[in-house]
């Protein structure tokens, strides 16, 4: 039966919420990650600038600290001068890596080097002046104007270099402002969505709850339907066992009664064909009469209450033996038991049918003239205990080793091997209805294993 179209539509719906969720976090997420990258750029902007300030200002205070020295040779007034060059040489280390993706500030950069060189290697000259000739002779060195001139130059110089950065920095701050406003439009959008969706999904859910309450009544109704038409079949098959178990066997048991007083009381009468008549229809009937019997018994194995309890497979196996003593002695088998077999978990009765029917198959295929040799063992259990019922027959092809689990199914002749074609049948319904399952290992013409698995009772510890 197909669920409500309410549920299906809220399933959907909220499969579609979950989506649109993940769209909008990978949205969020990459939106977030372009707000940083630009605020990052921003902030490498900031820097460059302040270096490049910097680097300027350290040039300044070179050129001061070298006119200090030259108006008083005192070699402490020389540390601010050493300072400034080793300050400059830095920042500008720094700058060129902090220029490294933009070519042109590369290339100004490159351009100042040489001229700040050029221009602290004349203040040099000016401080040696000075402490070698005096002050004059210092004072000569200077040109008038020279500095002035230079600091103005390296100020354009750098004015260019800063006025990059400042339009990077007027680009990077759009930039970021936009990468912001994007973010919290999709934020926005998605979220409106989402509300939107789980509102709809919220009234489907409440739909869907009411369908799930009439689904919940109509399968109550089903079941209840299919319980009563379930109980009228099982009452029908009652009755039909009944009717098969009295009302035809009696016929049966009448025709076969009758043919064997023809065949006592008017033997003489009948000649050889009317005998051969006679036999067959005493043969028919007891056949019959086997038919009903698996019939019967294969209705009473699937129509049990199973109640599953721990059973001693040593237990069960002598039981079935003694079940089959009579056939078994009549030709002559030899049953071999590798005891103590484990505990399973069972129902007893239905389980000493089942291995009645395996031992009851062992000895009935057998080779003509070979005395029946059925061994019986249980392997080795971990969760689950394996019995094998192995045999010296006739064994079974592999193309048939399935098929004859089946109803009716038989392989061989009823002239061969008399049989209902059920035993094998019952076998396989009786071990599914416990949780087991059965198989066969065989070679034609080499015998067969047949082997049936079940739980094994754990509270009961396996010696074997």
């Amino acid at each position: 039966m197909l669920l409500p179209r309410g549920i299906v539509s809220a399933n959907l719906l909220l499969m579609v919420l979950i989506v649109l969720l993940a769209v909008n976090a990978l949205i969020s997420y990459h939106s977030a990650r372009t707000v940083i990258a630009n605020e990052n750029r921003v902030s490498h902007t900031y820097e460059v600038l302040g270096d490049i300030e910097a680097m300027f200002s350290s040039v300044k205070d070179a050129q001061r600290g070298a006119r200090g020295f030259v108006l008083i040779p005192q070699e402490q007034f020389l540390a601010p001068f050493d300072r400034a060059k080793s300050e400059y040489l830095r920042r500008f280390e720094v700058l060129r890596e902090l220029m490294a993706d933009n070519p042109r500030q590369q290339s100004r950069l490159a351009a100042f080097n040489p001229e700040v060189v050029e221009y602290l290697n004349y203040l040099d000259r000016e401080v040696v002046t000075r402490r070698m000739h005096g002050f004059q002779a210092a004072e000569a060195l200077i040109v008038n104007g020279y500095t002035t001139d230079r600091i103005d130059e390296l100020g354009k110089m750098i004015d260019e270099m800063e006025g990059e950065e400042r339009s990077l920095l007027a680009y990077r701050l759009a930039q970021t402002r936009r990468s912001i406003r994007t973010a919290a439009i999709n934020f926005a959008v998605a979220n409106a969505v989402a509300i939107a969706l789980l509102v709809v999904a919220f009234i489907l859910i409440v739909r869907g709850a009411r369908h799930r309450q009439r689904y919940a009544v109509e399968l109550e109704d089903r079941v209840q339907q299919r319980t009563a038409e379930l109980e009228e079949a099982n009452t029908a098959l009652k009755a039909f066992t009944y009717s098969v178990s009295h009302d035809l066997r009696a016929p049966l048991r009448g025709m076969s009664g009758l043919g064997k007083a023809l065949l006592e009381d008017y033997a003489d009468r009948l000649d050889d064909m009317g005998r051969r008549y006679v036999t067959g229809i005493v043969g028919a009937a007891r056949k019959m009469d086997a038919l009903v019997d698996g019939l019967l018994l294969f209705s009473r194995v699937t129509r049990t209450k199973i109640d599953l309890q721990p059973v001693d497979l040593t237990a069960a196996v002598h039981e079935a033996r003694g079940q089959l003593a009579a056939d078994l002695e009549s030709q002559n088998a030899h049953i071999s038991i590798r005891e103590p077999l484990p505990w399973v978990m069972a129902q007893r009765n239905v389980l000493v049918q089942v291995i009645a029917n395996l031992v009851s198959n062992a000895v009935k295929f057998r080779h003509q003239g070979v005395a029946p040799q059925v061994t019986i063992w249980a392997e080795k259990p971990v969760e689950k205990v394996r019995l094998v019922v192995k045999d010296n027959g006739i064994g079974i092809a592999p193309e048939h080793q399935e098929r004859i689990f089946g109803a009716f199914e038989r392989l061989h002749a009823t002239e061969s091997f008399e049989g209902s074609g059920l035993g094998l049948a019952i076998v396989r319904a009786g071990l599914e209805r416990m949780g087991g399952k059965v198989g066969v290992n065989s070679e034609l013409g080499r015998g067969s294993e047949f082997w049936l698995e079940l739980p094994m009772a754990k509270e009961h510890r396996y010696a074997g």
